[in-house]
């Protein structure tokens, strides 16, 4: 089965075609001028090169799609071009992670890893996975100055934890100062979640209808708070 996998849920875009285990072609691209996220303008350039590179989109059998938890903006350009392009190539779809897909990325040997989108507002998007990739916590929104339940979720006799992701990267000085807490280098490949990745999870997912695929946010989007704020103000 050839899949391409597809992840905007980081300000990262994430595209690759992989079969089985051999990745046939790969793209990331991180934010543009002025440190803005290029979703929009990257994605389906990334794809279509891939794509390409892969043969075609005859060969393609299935696109499989991070759907979250992330930016609101960034989850909408990548479920909705995954989406039209099952539609308009009749490839089945799946849905993956995007916290798995990053974990799945940061592990190393048995360790638990705790994969961690940053979430803004002081927050990160988390869950953790086993040394064996079995869901040990599931994915929720957890504050800066709590980021020590996150271990305590895991249970005992588990530690260390090796956090990954841009909210490691983000509160590395808080996570260090926690027993247990281990966070790579900044520039690890532990920390950015890969076509790669999206692709190999997706082919071992069941496919599902286009209406399936939906963002998983965790929390309501800024416009949304935003909009509620000045009409009570």
């Amino acid at each position: 089965m050839i899949v391409c996998g597809i992840d905007t849920s980081t300000e990262t875009v994430a595209v690759g075609v992989c079969e089985g285990e051999r990745v046939i072609a790969e793209r990331s691209i991180g934010r543009g001028e002025a440190a803005r996220p290029r979703h929009g303008e990257a994605l389906l350039g990334a794809v279509e090169d891939c794509v390409t590179a892969a043969g075609g989109w005859e060969v393609i059998d299935r696109i499989a799609v991070g759907v979250g938890p992330g930016t609101y903006t960034g989850l909408r350009i990548g479920i909705v071009s995954a989406r039209a392009y099952g539609a308009a190539r009749g490839c089945e779809i799946a849905a993956v992670s995007s916290l798995q897909a990053l974990a799945v990325a940061g592990r190393a040997g048995s360790e638990s890893v705790a994969a961690m989108i940053d979430a803004r507002r002081s927050e990160v998007f988390v869950a953790v996975y086993g040394g064996g990739g079995e869901l040990i916590s599931p994915p929720r929104t957890v504050t800066d100055c709590r980021l020590d339940e996150v271990l305590e979720a895991v249970g005992p006799g588990r530690p260390p934890l090796r956090c990954c992701g841009g909210g490691a990267v983000r509160f590395r000085a808080e996570l260090e100062r926690i027993e247990g807490f281990v966070v790579p280098p900044d520039g690890d490949p532990a920390h950015q979640i890969r076509g790669r990745t999206v692709a190999a999870l997706g082919a071992l997912s069941a496919p599902v209808s286009r209406r399936q695929i939906v963002p998983v946010y965790l929390r309501e989007p800024d416009a949304k708070r935003w909009i509620e704020r000045d009409l009570l103000a």
